[in-house]
């Protein structure tokens, strides 16, 4: 879901602002690797390690966020069925 991959970019600001910056610079920017690389001051390799970088990141936020979801709607039901009127 595109809202909840903007949440998982938006989280790298804290801690991992490179990252956020490079996916800025190459998506939003559209400035390409290249450029992104002069901008940063970084080398053209040191760019794609930080795109692979921020992938993995998104992926694994993302499926904590899922892993989240699923033991809190577990929980509710559990409550639900411990709940007797």
């Amino acid at each position: 879901d595109a809202e909840e991959t903007d949440r998982a970019v938006q989280a790298l600001k804290l801690g991992r602002g490179h990252l956020y910056v490079t996916l800025d610079c190459i998506y939003l920017k559209d400035l390409g690797v290249n450029d992104t690389a002069r901008r940063m001051r970084r080398a053209v390799s040191t760019i794609h390690a930080q795109l692979e970088q921020a992938d993995r990141w998104i992926d694994a936020w993302l499926q904590a966020e899922r892993e989240a979801k699923h033991k809190a709607r577990a929980q509710a039901e559990a409550a639900d069925k411990s709940f007797t009127p």
